[in-house]
């Protein structure tokens, strides 16, 4: 492959460049069909002939050449002059154009000292105010369509729980142990995972190549191509797969390093006792529209309005990091039209993340902490890798003083926990399946105790 080497003022203009075209070059046909042939386009501006008819805008020459130099110094690193590549994969164009977007949240996000202004009032950010895109959805049939009726404290939830994985589950003795509990407890309750990176002959898709073969009964048949901030196409997937079965009253979002924090029981009396969508929002950021995290749960009556209005979702709700920014804020909209009481929106966060240790994340969910008894104190001394602007903390270890603590919290699972790092995984199913608290006061009988007896460093034998 030939090499080009980018002048440094090409390098200033591709980056913007890049991060403002991106959202519409992922939303034509051409891109994402050869995303989904693993093609690399060249960077070469082509010829108008060779362009097929209806494939939309192609993405620039100069942009495509850049992204890889112009990109990275956004992230302070010296790249001026550097040979890249004519043509790069479509992958490594959506990524690091997230890294650019990234890096600029975090720079406008701060004062003149560098600090965060993560505590900010919302109504006092300077993206507080209502963009096109906003304009947009708000006059859209989604939001304009009259809701139907909530269903009512006390009625039987089902929840399908949406896992996506690359190739495995992490921590897998710990879900397999929370899901025997759940079925000895009577509760219904679906798992369907998506597997975007388990081995694909032939560039075919067959479930049978999930290798932890414990999980391969709740393995999807639908593939789609998926990465960090490109989940959409993949959650819909599942999303409808998931609402086939008319039991099902709920969705839950999970990655492939989240573990429970509490026995789903009392997930499910907390749904009986408020049906209603939870999720973890961010309404500080309004670029292009705020956005909540990935890991929400949603009701059915939610879930039901984007199947109906697949289309416009596709079309109209996608931007930036797609499963950030495509969900909250229409329902957000719908709450604002027609009312708390007839269309709520819970902000509530049901997934731990720690986005407060570490200097470049200037996000409002650094707030999570403070939830947890002694804001986390215990879990935050772990041994982890800092936050940063694409992903929060990452636990390479979790002891048991740390699993009682956020037990104690009101989040239900916990994500960005190392494979193998919990080293007693039936010892901590074991406490979970012991749990009494409920959902109104998780911490009732907590007291935090760093102290771990030698029993406890021995896991128990597996049943």
């Amino acid at each position: 492959m030939r090499e080009a080497v980018i002048p440094s003022a090409v390098l200033a203009q591709a980056a913007a460049q890049a991060a403002g075209l991106r959202a519409n070059f992922w939303s034509t046909p051409e891109p994402r069909e050869a995303l989904d042939r693993g093609r690399r386009i060249p960077c070469a501006p082509p010829r108008p002939a060779a362009r097929p008819a209806g494939a939309g805008p192609m993405m620039p020459g100069l942009v495509c050449a850049a992204a890889l130099a112009a990109l990275r110094p956004a992230l302070g690193l010296q790249l001026e002059g550097q040979q890249v590549p004519e043509a790069i994969n479509l992958e490594q164009i959506t990524t690091l154009a997230g890294d650019y977007e990234e890096a600029e949240e975090a720079e406008q996000n701060r004062d003149a000292a560098g600090n965060c202004l993560r505590f900010t009032d919302p109504s006092k950010s300077k993206w507080n105010k209502t963009t096109m895109g906003m304009w947009h959805i708000k006059e859209s049939h989604f939001v304009q369509q009259p809701p139907e009726p909530l269903p009512k404290p006390g009625s039987k939830p089902k929840v399908a729980y949406l896992m996506f994985v690359k190739d495995r589950v992490e921590n897998p003795k710990l879900w397999l142990r929370w899901m025997r509990d759940a079925r000895q407890s009577g509760l219904d309750f679906s798992l369907i995972i998506h597997a975007y990176g388990i081995n694909r002959p032939y560039g075919r898709y067959v479930p049978s190549e999930f290798p932890q073969k414990e999980f391969l009964q709740y393995v999807s048949p639908h593939w789609r191509p998926s990465n960090w901030c490109m989940m959409w196409d993949a959650e819909f997937a599942l999303f409808k797969q998931a609402l086939e079965d008319p039991d099902v009253t709920h969705i839950q979002i999970l990655s492939q390093d989240s573990i429970p924090l509490k026995p789903m029981r009392y997930m499910y009396q907390a749904l009986e006792d408020d049906p209603v969508t939870r999720m973890c929002a961010d309404d500080y950021v309004y670029k292009p529209f705020p956005r909540a995290e990935t890991w929400w749960v949603m009701r059915r009556g939610d879930a039901e309005l984007f199947r109906q209005h697949e289309e416009q979702a596709r079309m109209r709700f996608r931007a930036q990091c797609s499963e950030e920014e495509a969900w909250y804020y229409p329902l957000r909209a719908r709450m604002e039209r027609w009312g708390r009481e007839a269309a709520p929106v819970k902000d509530e966060c049901v997934m731990f993340t720690d986005w407060a240790d570490g200097n470049q994340s200037c996000k409002v969910w650094a707030d999570m902490v403070k939830l947890c008894p002694n804001n986390c104190r215990v879990t935050r001394a772990m041994s982890h890798t800092e936050s940063a602007t694409k992903h929060p903390v990452i636990f390479h270890s979790i002891s048991i003083a740390a699993f009682r603590e956020l037990m104690a919290s009101p989040f239900w699972f916990s994500r960005k926990v190392d494979d193998g790092a919990i080293t007693t995984p039936n010892r901590f199913a074991a406490l979970l399946e012991d749990f009494t608290a409920n959902h109104t006061d998780p911490s009732v009988g907590y007291e935090e105790n760093t102290e771990i007896s030698s029993e406890e460093l021995v896991d128990l034998p597996d049943q």
